[in-house]
């Protein structure tokens, strides 16, 4: 009888033990999931500099100074990924910039890197962000926020007009469709 209870006691234990390791985890996770949503960055564009060799977006109303990269998809890995560089660059053509919304990382601080549109959604129209590219500092004004669906094309299209197209999955995931901020550029 008293081995019956000793084992009955190690069980309960051990179920104690996973229930708490399983807690802690999934608050761990939760946590990691929330960060984009809940660390509010706001940035001050007098204080960042015009780098020669520092191509990157800022938007400060929702703290965002990512690099900007070109290349494939890998792009996304390391911040925002200009589409289609043939297609327009700062003041000229369709400038095309896409980043990831939502990419979980092992801990808070991975997730909010690997996350840089996160709050796009935020933005409004009126609001100004920039562009340093090549030493130089281009000042954009948001014009039109729209969705599209997730095979919708067109935002890439070329433009004889030079604007700034933005855009990311919505947060309900890729296959929900794409989150689109276009751009005007100011003088």
């Amino acid at each position: 009888m008293q081995k019956h209870y000793k084992r009955k006691r190690r069980l309960t234990y051990l179920l104690i033990f996973t229930s708490l390791i399983l807690c802690i985890a999934g608050v761990y996770i939760l946590i990691i999931a929330v960060t984009p949503a809940i660390v509010s960055r706001k940035l001050s564009i007098a204080t960042i500099e015009v780098k020669p060799k520092v191509d990157q977006i800022i938007i400060p109303q929702i703290g965002v100074q990512e690099g900007i990269y070109t290349g494939g998809v890998e792009a996304l890995e390391k911040g925002v990924w200009h589409r289609y560089p043939e297609r327009g660059k700062p003041g000229s053509g369709n400038f095309i910039l896409s980043a990831h919304r939502f990419v979980m990382g092992r801990w808070p601080g991975e997730t909010l890197r690997k996350s840089p549109f996160y709050n796009i959604g935020k933005l409004k129209i009126g609001d100004t962000l920039f562009v340093d590219w090549h030493g130089r500092r281009f000042t954009y004004k948001v014009a039109k926020i729209y969705k599209v669906k997730p095979n919708d094309t067109n935002v890439e299209a070329p433009s004889t007009k030079h604007k700034l197209t933005l855009y990311s999955c919505t947060l309900s995931g890729s296959t929900d469709g794409r989150l689109v901020i276009e751009a005007t550029l100011l003088p």
